[in-house]
């Protein structure tokens, strides 16, 4: 008897209608797709950015991928925090890098829009002024690394100068979190001093498939 159920069941669901499934949100058919690479260069108040992303394009108008960027070396040139004797005059860099997302509005336009954003991590070097970023190992000075998470957003236009090269510029924004130095940190304090997080001007060519 229960073999005979089993066997009911199983051809009831076989057999049984399939419908259409309504749902908030659908995922568009991937219909023709792309992959670029971009050098970047973005512009902050204390300091820049220089990098590449590379992302893959479907449909012309979204793009999934990863960017990695290195900053210029900058320092917090602040009478106030000098005004301790134990605050150093220190250098900063700080690498990052992280997952990009995507969205470009009317491709074939000579001059197009698009919205990005960037969730990744990063790690923060400071080294007193005096000594190089490789040449600390025998000096007194302490060398200090501090990881920490950043949230890029923004947009930006593009220009199509050919088939396979698009210039583009815009404004995004930094925000980046868990940096362990007071005085890059919590800059809510002391507005006068640098921080890592703020507007960014940024520039870039892509090169590739769109």
């Amino acid at each position: 008897m229960k073999k005979i159920l089993l066997s009911i069941l199983v051809l009831t669901g076989l057999t049984a209608p399939s419908f259409a499934v309504e749902t908030l949100f659908e995922l568009e058919e991937i219909k023709d797709h792309g992959l670029y690479i971009a050098p970047v260069l973005k512009k902050v108040h204390s300091y820049d950015l220089l990098g590449t992303r590379a992302l893959w394009v479907f449909n012309h108008k979204f793009a999934v991928g990863y960017g990695t960027y290195t900053s210029s070396d900058f320092k917090v040139d602040n009478a106030e925090f000098r005004k301790n004797p134990n605050n150093a005059d220190f250098n900063y860099q700080f690498q990052y890098g992280g997952v990009e997302l995507e969205y470009v509005y009317d491709h074939a336009s000579l001059i197009h829009y698009h919205v990005q954003s960037l969730i990744g991590i990063g790690k923060l070097d400071r080294r007193a002024q005096n000594i190089g970023f490789y040449n600390f190992v025998n000096s007194t000075n302490k060398f200090e690394e501090s990881d920490f998470t950043i949230f890029e957003f923004g947009g930006g236009a593009e220009l199509n100068l050919h088939q396979y090269f698009r210039l583009f510029a815009g404004l995004n924004y930094l925000y980046v979190d868990g940096v362990k130095y007071a005085e890059l940190s919590r800059f809510d304090e002391s507005p006068t001093l640098p921080h890592l997080s703020g507007i960014a001007l940024v520039l870039g060519l892509k090169l590739g498939t769109f």
